[in-house]
């Protein structure tokens, strides 16, 4: 794992909490109610679109390991946001 994926992985963590953040504001706000399952869920996947967005925009060339490495980079975004998260939880926003 090099420097790179880490502050790729980082980068796309701050995209995929403000937008499962967003998402979630709309559902309390509106009375839907959504299985806690879907977030993790859709966290994973907005990591790995995030990463891919952000290696694209950097003029990356994509090849299968490059693909490959994104799907990493993505699955470590997700549980950086996850982490957030919790940890806004339990000290408190």
């Amino acid at each position: 794992m090099t420097t790179q994926t880490i502050t790729d992985s980082m980068a796309a963590a701050m995209i995929v909490k403000i937008i499962i953040d967003l998402f979630k504001y709309y559902n309390v706000r509106n009375g839907n109610t959504t299985p806690s399952w879907v977030w993790p869920f859709a966290a994973v996947l907005l990591g790995c679109a995030a990463s891919w967005l952000l290696f694209v925009a950097a003029g990356g060339v994509t090849t299968v390991q490059t693909s490959a490495q994104q799907i990493i980079v993505g699955i470590l975004a997700a549980g950086q946001a996850i982490g957030v998260t919790e940890l806004q939880k339990r000290v408190g926003s």
